[in-house]
């Protein structure tokens, strides 16, 4: 979805991601009009292992999508701020020459309304291994404003901030939320058909009123676990200053990884399984 609407043949091997950003500094708003920290930035982020002779290519790339963005954004040239890497109305020093991609938009609708996007949604709803990017997507589907916080997610669902962050990034990855980072982070819907598809999707499954009493079930169970398991994990600490290794170690980490697998509190993705030595 990255690359709708953007020819990256130039660049020869197509990026593995591309990222788009707003972010402010934390005190912007008790800044000055004309510092250039009161306002807010915009950058684009292009991942992938390149040689040192496509950096030209690389940056008018990245450079091509935010003013794309910008130009989307109804921005105005004589609106920029400028700063020490960006003085503006210096033509000369800032020009730049680039095609416009003019069916992104349509593309991206058309990707949002499509089966593949839906079976997506699906399969991150009812076919994970875990039930955390259900809650998360009921919650943010709750909010009036259409964007929670980490922490508030964290708060309401029973896992950590860490984790919140993890299923956050999942569910950037297939075009569902947007992970956003000011003073602190938050994820909102990335379009208003992303967010339909979850609402349709969940509304088939069961009634909101059922939903939040299971997401209240399975936070209280992961509240329960993670005190276990840090009562666990205490006692084990203080059980080491007295006791040599037993060679039970791989049996009570096996454990603990299992309960937290089963509560949500890490992606099972993530987990790398490896041989004793």
């Amino acid at each position: 979805m990255d690359f709708l609407g953007f020819d990256t043949s130039d660049l020869n091997d197509s990026p593995k991601k591309i990222k788009l950003k707003t972010y402010a500094d934390s005190r912007h708003k008790q800044r000055s009009e004309s510092d250039p920290l009161r306002h807010w930035k915009l950058e684009a982020a292009i991942y992938g292992a390149y040689h040192w002779d496509r950096w030209e290519k690389i940056l008018h790339h990245a450079q091509r999508i935010v003013c794309s963005h910008a130009i989307w954004a109804g921005i105005r040239e004589d609106e920029l701020i400028p700063d020490e890497w960006f003085l503006a109305g210096q033509q000369s020093q800032n020009s730049l020459t680039f095609k416009h991609p003019a069916d992104r938009r349509e593309q991206l609708t058309e990707f949002w309304h499509s089966e593949e996007f839906e079976r997506t949604v699906a399969g991150r709803l009812f076919h994970s291994r875990t039930k955390s990017y259900y809650d998360v997507l009921c919650v943010l589907l709750n909010r009036p404003n259409d964007q929670i916080t980490y922490q508030e997610i964290a708060d309401e669902i029973g896992l950590t901030k860490d984790s919140i962050g993890r299923i956050a990034g999942k569910l950037e990855e297939d075009g569902i939320v947007i992970r956003c980072f000011s003073a602190v982070g938050f994820v909102r819907w990335q379009s208003q058909q992303a967010k339909e598809t979850v609402r349709s999707l969940l509304d088939r499954d069961m009634t909101e009123a059922e939903r939040r009493e299971n997401i209240e079930e399975r936070a209280a169970e992961r509240r329960r676990n993670r005190d276990a398991q840090r009562e666990s994990e205490s006692e084990s600490n203080e059980g080491d200053k007295d006791d040599t290794d037993d060679g039970s170690h791989d049996t009570v980490d096996a454990e603990k990884l299992a309960e937290r697998l089963l509560s949500g509190d890490i992606d099972p993705e993530e987990v790398v399984l490896q041989s004793p030595e």
